[in-house]
């Protein structure tokens, strides 16, 4: 039996690491790799590469899944917890700290005065997301049959707006995935497999079905409840979580979901947001945090407790479904894999 670690040992290994680990998801799991499989032995390398290769079919912020899953198994549920407190507070602290700044400084400078430094961070944001996208268009679209589905969803999503559209665009593209009988790159036939973390039956059943109900409330029941009633906290919890629970490839891909979510919906002013977007990239850490600067600024109007609140709330809400989905996922996944059409999709 595997030896399991206190939550404060698990806790401060991934908190040193959330304070220089700079670079993105990929740099990220660089960093777990060279200190946990590496450097302390906590895992193996073909666990680590079995957790890496899951977060990848899994939306959800992919960096934060491995440590997540790292922290499971090493001490469980509370291990799970203090991983990704660990890693995701130094970015969150900064996050929330920045967003308080630039609030102060606009309302006492103006927003003419805020959006010339600003302008300078969301420059900043083009050329990283840009290069996001040219890397995951090698890892994802490779051969001519997943760059049809990329186009087909690409021009839908430019053509037409309509309602729960992500959901509809990423269930068309599991259905063309089955048809088209997609493969992984480096093998074509072969798939992950996932030693599994043992969660008793009991709890895991449990955990499934409270993740069903809440992501049927904010999934479906809020969005049509926000159509006709126009209550804040529930367009911001509903957002983050749809955006959380949607988004594959990680924190680059969370980013048009957001701006849909919150700039479109005039909660955040485009110059506020792609400032801060561009500011999480000088920051080390889950590029999820940047929804704690989204929180921070909308409730920074009601001031300072009410925007630390929906800071932290809002960093709550992107990253649970997630975390949820990858706990699942590492206890389901050798089941789930024995149907091919599941695994090309």
């Amino acid at each position: 039996m595997q030896k399991e670690f206190s939550f404060y040992k698990i806790f401060s290994e991934f908190f040193i690491l959330g304070l220089y680990s700079f670079g993105g998801p990929t740099a990220h799991i660089g960093f777990f790799q060279e200190n946990f499989v590496k450097r302390k032995k906590w895992l193996s390398e073909k666990k680590f590469m079995e957790f890496v290769s899951l977060s990848q079919f899994l939306p959800g912020p992919s960096s934060s899944q491995v440590g997540f899953l790292i922290g499971l198994q090493k001490g469980s549920y509370w291990g799970g917890l203090a991983a990704w407190l660990g890693f995701t507070i130094p970015s969150a602290f900064l996050m929330i700290l920045s967003a308080l700044i630039i609030v102060s400084y606009t309302n006492t400078n103006g927003m003419n005065e805020a959006v010339k430094f600003l302008n300078g961070f969301a420059s900043v944001a083009i050329p990283i997301i840009a290069a996001a996208l040219i890397n995951m268009g090698k890892n994802f679209c490779f051969e001519i049959k997943r760059l049809l589905i990329f186009f087909i969803s690409f021009f839908t999503l430019l053509i037409w707006e309509f309602p729960f559209e992500q959901v509809i665009i990423i269930s068309l593209g599991f259905v063309l995935g089955v048809f088209f009988n997609l493969k992984d790159k480096a093998t074509k036939d072969a798939k992950p497999h996932i030693v599994e973390i043992i969660i008793s039956k009991k709890n895991l059943n449990l955990l499934l079905l409270i993740f069903i109900l809440v992501s049927i409330i904010f999934l479906i029941l809020l969005p049509i409840i926000n159509v006709y009633n126009d209550i804040l906290y529930l367009q911001i919890f509903s957002g983050l979580y749809k955006s959380g629970s949607l988004v594959f490839g990680g924190g680059h891909v969370v980013l048009p979901y957001l701006e849909k979510e919150f700039v479109f919906n005039n909660l955040i002013s485009k110059e506020l947001f792609n400032g801060g977007y561009g500011l999480a990239q000088a920051l080390p850490g889950p590029l999820f945090t940047f929804a704690s600067y989204i929180g921070t600024v909308i409730g920074a109007s009601n001031g300072i407790y009410h925007a630390l609140f929906l800071g932290i709330a809002s960093l709550i809400f992107i990253f649970f479904p997630g975390l949820i989905i990858a706990t699942l996922a590492i206890n389901y996944w050798d089941r789930l894999m024995k149907f091919n059409w599941v695994y090309n999709g």
